[in-house]
């Protein structure tokens, strides 16, 4: 097997790391396992990560520029790093660091492969081969909307360690999340951040209709620019109930099995949901639409296909039914959903996918116009539409 220097580019918002940060790193990591060498290009981060504890992993943290002149100053970043490193290919890790790389990539002749985040899409991927998706939601909409031809993008859902999250650990004081005896214990993990706070409140309203039934204590980790909005809705739910429901936010930090175990119920999105699978805890989608249920094997294939978030599909269940049926799911479906979900997420799945793709890749040696042609279209598309979102938000 052919062995690369390979360079991940990561955009993320610092204050809150998201699943696809976090899915990278577990694919870098098995990738150096490989045989690769491997290096990571991103700002520097001030919550500690425990997916950094591999010592042959190459940390660049360099800070973003600032200022609305940042896009054309980046590249010169990247390049640097590319050049120093004698990097042979290059995963970036959103539409904006694939543009911003680009340069580098025809200059240096590299390898460029594109993983869009999330399921989204509204920023174009560059129109060439190498793209890599986590759903079928977002694999179809960059054909649809972006008339991508199908061959260069690549369906690839392992991105999560089911070893990490699989083996049993004695949970430490300074893992103790504090929840209350005899409460149900409903934990959540969520960027808080735009729509991701109007799926927090859908929670919310179903934790305080099931604090009708049962004493709630529902434990929330996660940070973000909106979360005084987020905080602001809770204490009104809180103000209007009485002691059959707690609702606390404990702050943003990287989760582990120690964590996750104490919970009856893991409710989020993505790979929330994935993780509290890989522990063995019964864990639930709510999304902006509502609140959708258990993930089990009837409709797992319907709720993986949006990236677990429902996103498109109308709300169904509630929390009250779900914490009645925790103990009938544990017996009949944890095992079945268990095994799904490691059959279609587990990390190393993703790994060989893109360690094949390494391999099919050619450097630059396509007609340069074309190329040029090819970044200058998405870079327009790109531009204008971030112009119709400074107009939006105007009006």
């Amino acid at each position: 097997m052919d062995r690369y220097r390979i360079l991940f580019i990561i955009g993320y918002d610092p204050k809150s790391i998201g699943g696809v940060f976090i899915s990278t790193i577990s694919i870098a990591k098995g990738l150096q396992a490989l045989g690769h060498q491997v290096g990571i290009l991103l700002a520097p981060i001030s919550i500690p990560i425990n997916e950094f504890d591999n010592p042959n992993i190459r940390m660049h943290f360099v800070p973003y520029p600032k200022g609305k002149t940042a896009f054309f100053t980046r590249p010169f970043a990247i390049n640097k790093i590319i050049r120093k490193g004698k990097y042979t290919h290059v995963i970036t890790v959103d539409s904006y660091s694939a543009l911003q790389t680009f340069y580098s990539a025809i200059l240096n002749k590299l390898s460029i492969i594109q993983i869009i985040p999330g399921g989204t899409a509204d920023i174009p991927p560059i129109n060439l081969p190498g793209i890599i998706v986590f759903s079928e939601e977002i694999y179809e909409k960059i054909i649809s909307k972006y008339k991508i031809q199908p061959d260069y993008i690549l369906l690839s859902c392992g991105q999560v360690e089911f070893d990490s999250f699989s083996s049993k650990k004695k949970t430490d004081e300074n893992s103790v999340l504090g929840f209350k005896e005899g409460y149900k214990k409903v934990l959540s993990i969520s960027r808080l951040i735009g729509p991701k706070i109007t799926a927090m409140m859908k929670l919310l309203d179903q934790v305080e209709i099931a604090s009708r039934y049962y004493p709630i204590h529902c434990l929330l980790i996660g940070d973000g620019r909106d979360r005084p909005k987020l905080e602001q809705y809770c204490n009104r739910i809180l103000k209007r109930n009485g002691d059959s429901l707690d609702i606390e936010f404990i702050g943003g930090f990287r989760v582990t099995s120690e964590h996750l175990s104490q919970a009856d119920i893991i409710v989020g999105q993505g790979r929330t949901v994935i993780e509290g699978i890989a522990c063995h805890i019964p864990s639930a989608v709510c999304g902006t639409n509502g609140y959708y249920g258990l993930l089990n094997s009837d409709n797992f294939s319907a709720m993986t296909s949006t990236n677990l978030t429902g996103r498109g599909l109308a709300s169904y269940s509630d929390l009250v039914n779900d914490l009645e049926y925790l103990s009938e799911y544990k017996k009949n479906d944890m095992d079945k959903v268990y095994w799904l979900s490691f059959d279609r997420y587990d990390v190393k799945q993703g790994v060989n996918k893109v360690n094949a793709l390494l391999s099919t890749l050619e450097p630059f040696k396509l007609n340069r116009f074309d190329l040029l042609f090819r970044y200058s279209k998405t870079l327009l598309q790109t531009i204008m539409i971030w112009v119709k979102e400074k107009l939006r938000k105007r009006i």
